[in-house]
């Protein structure tokens, strides 16, 4: 079980998926992970198109939704709600998602994001 404290690899997390798919060159590990298991990247590439991460998989009958919070055309931040699978839809279509993302628009809006800007990872930029 989790605890308090427990530090998580960020390629398990939902939270961590975020930093991974926007923040690429920077996450320790992350190219050791992409050739361990390639699907990852399609994981990634969906986070960055999508813009949310949803993960059942790291305790069970857990389930967290996260979404990044930009900076310009950096993430700075992540949010994210964590409860049962019970009560967090695993749909990206879903109420709780939209509401997150919404919120998580909101407050890139207030760190200078200029929304509806495409913002590729790191080390992607053109």
């Amino acid at each position: 079980s989790i605890h308090t404290g427990s530090r998580l690899t960020p390629f398990r997390s939902s939270l961590g998926r975020v930093f991974c798919a926007f923040l690429d060159d920077e996450v320790p590990g992350l190219r050791r992970e992409l050739k361990r298991d390639p699907s990852f990247a399609k994981d990634l590439e969906r986070v960055r198109r999508e813009r949310v991460a949803i993960t059942s998989d790291v305790e069970p009958g857990i389930r967290a939704i996260a979404a990044p919070v930009f900076q310009g055309e950096r993430v700075m931040a992540t949010v994210a709600v964590v409860g049962t699978v019970a009560s967090i839809p695993d749909t990206r279509g879903s109420r709780m998602v939209k509401e997150l993302l919404q919120t998580a628009a909101g407050l890139s809006r207030e760190f200078g994001t200029v929304t509806g800007k495409q913002v590729e990872p790191a080390g992607r930029a053109s």
